[in-house]
């Protein structure tokens, strides 16, 4: 029998950009590669010293770009937090590890 193929995933149509404040080396180039790897653009990495988050990953978005953030998010691992905000982003979503 010849096995089925499987019909590969649609490229997310989403930008990223990734702020890492961890306080930890190299976890905004870690998710870089990852995002890239699962067909993200990431438009930028940003190291920031730690602002006393929760531990929970935050991904911000413009309203527009919920259902693609939201999606993101679910790929992500460990807690994650949606934050709508009508502010002006670098992207269309900004994952910020903390």
């Amino acid at each position: 029998k010849a096995k089925a193929r499987r019909k590969a995933a649609p490229k997310p149509n989403l930008t990223v950009a990734v702020i890492n404040e961890t306080g930890r080396p190299q976890v905004a180039e870690d998710y870089r590669s990852v995002l890239t790897q699962m067909g993200y653009s990431v438009v930028s990495v940003q190291d920031r010293p730690p602002q006393g988050g929760s531990g929970e990953t935050v991904i911000a978005y413009r309203g527009e770009s919920r259902g693609q953030a939201s999606a993101l998010a679910q790929r992500l691992p460990g807690r994650r937090v949606m934050a709508p905000t009508s502010e002006s982003l670098p992207a269309g979503a900004v994952v910020i590890v903390r």
